[in-house]
């Protein structure tokens, strides 16, 4: 199993940090490699919605893929999993209020199945955790705006 995870806080409320994450479209404002994303399916933000994503590989390819949000809960967690692309990851976020800031982890995980994961699963690792990265981006926004 690939994994990497994330723990930071921002000086923003729950309700902010949630509602930011949880529209996709606002992945290009925080996350570097990510270059196109919208929504094909459902509804922006909810449980089911798919969304269809280009991302600069570390090999300055694109990389499309696909992913579905799998579980909700308003102002606490978002989770979602790929289920087109090179890595079929699993991630999480989870928010708590801590004073008049939030607590935000991001996790993400990836099960070494079939002989091209395992191939690549050295520069899928370093992906993994240059998306930790974008967190100081995300958390730039987040207390400036």
């Amino acid at each position: 199993m690939l994994h990497a995870e994330r723990v930071i806080t921002i000086d923003a409320s729950v309700e902010k940090v949630f509602s930011f994450i949880s529209h996709a479209s606002n992945s290009v404002k925080w996350r570097l490699l990510v270059i196109n994303i919208h929504l094909h399916s459902g509804k922006e933000g909810e449980v089911g919605a798919v969304y269809f994503q280009q991302i600069i590989s570390p090999l300055g390819r694109v990389i499309k893929g696909v992913y579905t949000i799998t579980k909700i809960e308003k102002d606490k967690l978002i989770e979602f999993a790929v289920v087109i692309g090179p890595a079929n990851v699993f991630g999480k976020f989870e928010m708590e209020r801590v004073g008049k800031g939030t607590k935000l982890k991001f996790r993400v995980d990836l099960p070494v199945r079939g002989l091209r994961v395992w191939l690549l699963r050295k520069r899928i690792q370093q992906l993994m955790y240059d998306e930790m990265y974008n967190f100081d981006r995300l958390k730039y926004i987040l207390e400036n705006t």
